[in-house]
């Protein structure tokens, strides 16, 4: 997405912001000549400067190298099976605003130390509860997929109904993902903790999952706004769209059609809102129906904020199901 001329002189300025934000300090006059230059680009096509080649610290351009390579790690159209293989083009294309030396260096470094994450089954670790089982995987979207289907093993012995099964398996996905993306921000020394508790007594049948993530924590009050606003705007819609469908009558239908229109296009312009303010990297209109869908699998669904020492550690999600009616 293209940013606009204020969009892009807050960018180009940030280096001198760091500068004032150091200017007290003193005996690191070659460290901020670093952060100044660490945007200006081999090539000359960085800034605030324009600077090129040896012009550029040495100190910069690793530093300008290892910026690029960690944001990389952490977008989501890399988040794929291919990562290592895509993060390596993707460097290799951008070669040119890059130091060859420090970029084969670099390269170098990439192998000898894994650098980039590749998941492996041995990547979930599971540990028995009193009550159930608890599932802890890296940041990483492709584990995503692999612990849910590991959790659904789990469950097996609880005979859900393929209704609910589904239904189960599509939550776990987008709660774990969120927790992944949203909570973590892709980063990988993060970790994203599933506990699974089944509760099965002669008064009691339920399940419990617990999502937690290592992340910033959330605005559980915007959230819940957002989130009771989005359910009414998405049931007007659907309900007026089954109104729509079921009249005879053409001449009303033909009145109708294009409010409902114009309802659809709002929705959308909500949804592409609402992943904006979530900071969704994504072209796809998610607006958190994935939320939604939660809410409707689970009897109780509750956000809370993790705190340590006043501070927040991570976001977690709490569902609860009562099981009585949906076994086989």
């Amino acid at each position: 997405r293209a940013l606009s001329e204020d969009g892009k002189h807050l960018l180009e300025n940030h280096p001198q912001k760091s500068l004032d934000l150091l200017k007290n300090l003193h005996g690191i006059h070659g460290v901020k000549e670093i952060i100044k230059q660490h945007h200006e680009r081999f090539d000359g096509s960085g800034y605030p400067m324009g600077l090129k080649g040896q012009e550029i610290l040495l100190g910069a351009r690793i530093i300008g190298l290892v910026d690029d390579f960690y944001l990389m790690l952490r977008q989501r159209k890399f988040q794929t099976k291919d990562k290592r293989t895509q993060i390596l083009n993707q460097l290799q294309f951008q070669a040119p605003v890059y130091d060859p030396a420090v970029l084969n260096a670099f390269f170098q470094l990439i192998e000898e130390k894994e650098l980039i994450y590749m998941i492996k089954e041995e990547d979930i670790t599971i540990k028995e509860l009193s009550r159930g089982r608890s599932f802890e995987i890296p940041s990483n979207l492709n584990l995503e997929s692999l612990v849910v289907a590991r959790i659904m093993q789990y469950l097996e012995d609880l005979k859900l109904g393929g209704d609910f099964q589904f239904s189960l398996d599509y939550s776990l996905g987008e709660v774990i993902r969120n927790a992944i993306v949203h909570g973590n921000r892709y980063d990988e020394r993060k970790k994203v903790l599933i506990c699974v508790e089944k509760c099965q007594t002669k008064d009691q049948d339920r399940l419990e999952i617990r999502v937690r993530d290592q992340g910033q924590g959330m605005d559980i009050g915007a959230h819940n706004q957002f989130s009771e606003s989005r359910r009414q705007l998405f049931d007007t819609v659907d309900a007026l769209r089954n109104y729509v469908r079921e009249l005879r009558n053409t001449e009303e239908k033909e009145k109708i059609l294009p409010i409902l229109s114009n309802l659809s296009d709002f929705k959308t312009k909500y949804y592409t809102d609402f992943n904006s303010f979530r900071s969704l990297e994504a072209e796809e209109l998610s607006g958190g129906l994935g939320l939604l869908y939660v809410k409707k699998t689970f009897d109780e669904v509750i956000f809370k904020n993790i705190y340590e020492s006043s501070h927040i550690t991570g976001a977690e999600v709490i569902m609860r199901k009562n099981l009585e009616n949906v076994h086989e």
